[in-house]
């Protein structure tokens, strides 16, 4: 079930993967088409200041899409101190309130202690494929694939729902939050058509305006009120607050990506034609520059106006003509992900099981490999976000096995910086050495871990006081006993161990079979998750170990 779900957004999505081939990058400069309407004053803000007093609001962190946070991030060493389990994909990313909660969605509403422990769930009818929006009073806006738009209480319970009329009305659109709490948001249909609402805190429709083919494209906000979003029809729209058409800029492919505003009113926006485009405020072309991006997410905007753009490179742009300052080249694929900056300028961006951070000249200032045992397919997944104390968050969707041919797509939250970490570390065996009847003979000239007969494992664990039990793990590699792909064990009481012996009585027992390769694991499940699908909060594997166990007779 949790495998069809994750397919099925995959197929429907089957035509956001395909981006036309190019080699090389380019910059033009000029006109090209554009479509200009009457402009209308308008005397509405852009933001609030409630909006402004939480940390992170709604995708890429503001109604500019700036991804710019006030906080300072220079001191997070960029170390994983906890991982928070939802029990799907996490396809979209994160918003942090003026608390510090975490918010994040999968077919659930996930709201999340800074901590990593669960503050409450609220099930959505439907899978979500946007990232959720936190107005000045607290509500959080969220939208779901099977066409429904919540409003949710703070305290988790809904607020009201909203089901636009029509067929075919999937929302991937991510909401944004005007200065008059106006909450606009796209939607793929009605049909073949594509809507952009505008609605009341209320949930009445303020007005609506309808595009050529799906909005999957999420609108950002200029500080005049203007409001833009990206179709599928190839158009980028600039809306006026009451739903009139200002003009239409039309690009050479889809749009899916989310429009970002500089602070000089410059508009960029990604095409599936691999251009980054830059727009004037009035709809014209200020320049266009190549990069073969994904055409999914959007720049960047540092504070001196700088424009980072992920693809197979993360690009430094000049926000005057699109030229590079710099690039950094990730070898292989492309980044699919908006950068997130924080107040020292430092770049955070991902790619793959990667996270990475950058200053602003372009060197590199740290990376991290997140590690994924039992999981096949995927790596982190959305845009990162910042957290007022440096924290960075970020989510990420794999396949995880949890049994015997069996496979759930899963997600979680991770936690970066400084502080008390969750995680489990496996102190015996150690690796490289040679164990014979639970002795240590030293280390093995081939840097192989080799276990001759009986063993006493152990792991030790970061807050043992918060700790529920510790799982072990054995996963056959090779020698694999029939109809078993590993054996598990698990303790709820420090010290955390078990005997590995030869025993069948005895809490894991080694089958008569020589020459077994295993992979050793050890998961710290901690207090103050919840039980869903076999879902705890704040648990990390250990770095797997793999065994040459000998059998002995």
């Amino acid at each position: 079930m949790k495998k069809g779900i994750s397919i099925g957004i995959i197929a429907l999505f089957i035509i956001s993967a395909v981006t036309p081939l190019a080699v090389g990058y380019d910059v033009k400069i000029g006109n090209e088409e554009s479509t200009v309407f009457g402009t209308i004053e308008t005397t509405i803000s852009a933001p609030t200041e409630g909006l402004m007093d939480h940390v992170w609001s709604m995708k890429c962190h503001d109604v500019q899409h700036t991804g710019r946070s006030p906080y300072s991030a220079a001191d997070n060493p960029g170390v994983e101190k906890w991982r928070f389990r939802t029990a799907f994909r996490i396809e979209e990313g994160i918003v942090i309130d003026k608390n510090g909660t975490l918010y994040v969605g999968d077919a659930n509403l996930y709201a999340v202690y800074p901590n990593g422990t669960l503050k409450w769930l609220f099930k959505l009818d439907g899978y979500c494929t946007s990232i959720p929006a936190i107005a000045s009073d607290g509500t959080i806006y969220i939208g779901t694939f099977y066409g429904k738009f919540y409003a949710v209480n703070p305290n988790g319970t809904q607020k009201w729902k909203f089901t636009p009329p029509g067929s075919g009305n999937s929302i991937t659109s991510s909401p944004a939050i005007g200065g008059d709490d106006t909450v606009y948001f796209g939607l793929m249909g009605p049909g073949d058509n594509g809507r952009v609402y505008a609605l009341n805190p209320d949930k009445s429709v303020k007005w609506y305006y309808d595009t050529g083919w799906w909005t999957c494209s999420s609108p950002a906000i200029a500080e005049d009120g203007t409001i833009y979003i990206g179709s599928s029809d190839r158009y980028l729209y600039a809306l006026n607050p009451n739903g009139t058409l200002r003009w239409r800029y039309k690009t050479g492919d889809l749009i899916h990506a989310p429009p970002s505003v500089g602070d000089d009113g410059t508009v960029y926006i990604e095409s599936f034609d691999g251009y980054l485009y830059a727009l004037n405020s009035n709809g014209t072309l200020k320049w266009k520059f190549k990069s073969n991006g994904a055409g999914k997410e959007a720049a960047a905007i540092a504070e001196d106006g700088t424009v980072y753009h992920c693809s197979e490179k993360l690009f430094a742009l000049s926000p005057d003509d699109g030229s590079v300052v710099w690039s950094y080249d990730f070898e292989g694929g492309r980044a699919v992900c908006s950068p997130a900056i924080d107040s020292e300028g430092i770049i955070y961006v991902s790619k793959g099981r990667i996270f990475y951070a950058f200053n602003p000249d372009g060197s590199l200032r740290w990376e991290y490999g997140v590690p994924f045992p039992n999981s096949g397919m995927g790596g982190l997944s959305t845009s990162p976000c910042i957290g007022s104390d440096g924290t960075i968050y970020i989510g990420s969707a794999v396949d995880e096995e949890h049994g015997p041919g069996l496979v759930d797509c899963v997600g979680y939250i991770h936690a970066f910086g400084s502080g008390n970490e969750k995680k489990a570390n496996m102190t015996r065996p150690r690796e490289k050495c040679l164990y014979l009847f639970n002795k240590v003979l030293g280390e093995t000239p081939r840097g192989n871990t080799v276990v001759i007969g009986d063993l006493d494992v152990k792991a030790t664990v970061t807050q043992p006081e918060k700790v529920e039990e510790v799982l072990f793990r054995l996963k056959y590699r090779c020698g694999t006993v029939p109809g078993k792909e590993w054996v598990e064990y698990v303790d709820r009481e420090p010290p955390f161990d078990f005997e590995w012996c030869l025993n069948a009585s005895e809490p894991i027992f080694i089958p008569y079979t020589l020459n077994i390769w295993f992979d050793l694991e050890a998961r710290a499940y901690y207090k103050g998750g919840f039980e869903y699908h076999d879902t705890r909060g704040g648990c990390v594997w250990s770095e797997e170990i793999t065994i040459i166990y000998i059998h002995p007779f």
